[in-house]
């Protein structure tokens, strides 16, 4: 944390004489400071604002003791710091800085340090502010990609499914689908069509002439259909494949391993490109 060994007046900008960061210079002690910055950095505004208010009063405490005339510069702040360190951690609660120290490590602003000095001198506490506006992100899903998504399930797969012979509230697919397939499937119906290389990365291509009644609609990535499919429909299953003479669902080999090592073959190892199966 490269901090000069000087102070800075907040309200004027210039230097002056101090020597409060001057420990700042030993990299043991440097660190300690900095992992109390990056602690503090992660929470929120409210209870950055107490601790700081909590720091004030001690600073209080220890000017109206010793009854200062040089209260502005005057070192009375604790310097904050985190060390696991035992011999460090008694060598830095010794240490006092100014305020104006105190303000430039913790990034504190004038305006900021003066409300929450009034908030301590008067008894009273800063307003909690709760941010009640929802995430561009989630508001985007929620409008945009989730509605689609609810009318492909209901539309699209259920029709298809059957319900389990044991459990009622479960549905399955026939088991010549698969996930793959059924994203597949979403993306064809929103007008693009799923392409995959050899290293299995997909990408989505605009179907040329869509004509699916709609303009094309935004589509989710393949990450977060499966997260909606398993919060939304939990209960909807695809059907186990029926066991082959061998022991195993698929005995002659995955599919899709066969397809990548003919396309190298053909290739020259190269990537390539080919449409994935939705029937």
């Amino acid at each position: 944390m490269a901090l000069e060994p000087h102070c800075v007046h907040c309200k004027k900008g210039h230097k002056f004489d101090s020597n409060c960061l001057t420990v700042l210079q030993q990299k043991p002690k440097a660190e300690a400071v900095s992992n109390f910055i990056f602690w503090i950095a992660n929470l929120d505004t409210y209870s950055q604002q107490l601790f700081i208010m909590e720091r004030i009063r001690a600073c209080k405490r220890l000017v109206d003791v010793e009854r200062s005339h040089n209260i502005t510069h005057y070192k009375g702040y604790i310097i904050p710091f985190i060390s696991k360190d035992v011999e460090i951690g008694k060598e830095m609660k010794e240490i006092r800085i100014c305020k104006h120290s105190f303000m430039r490590l913790l990034r504190i602003g004038e305006k900021s340090m003066r409300s929450l000095q009034n908030h301590v001198y008067d008894g009273t506490t800063p307003q909690r502010k709760i941010n009640n506006l929802e995430p561009y992100w989630r508001k985007r899903y929620k409008e945009v990609i989730k509605p689609p998504l609810d009318a492909f399930f209901e539309e699209s797969l259920y029709p298809s499914a059957k319900k389990h012979p044991k459990h009622s509230d479960v549905h399955e697919l026939d088991s010549d689908w698969s996930k793959r397939k059924v994203y597949g499937y979403y993306c064809e119906t929103m007008g693009y069509e799923v392409l995959t290389d050899s290293s299995g990365r997909t990408t989505l291509e605009p179907i040329k002439d869509y004509n699916g009644g709609t303009e094309r609609q935004e589509v989710c990535s393949w990450t977060s259909f499966l997260r909606y499919w398993a919060k939304e429909h939990p209960k909807l299953l695809v059907s186990s494949k029926p066991m082959a003479a061998g022991g195993s669902n698929n005995s002659i080999g995955s599919v899709r391993e066969k397809k990548r090592k003919a396309a190298k073959m053909e290739g020259g190892g190269g990537p390539y490109l080919s449409k994935m199966p939705f029937n």
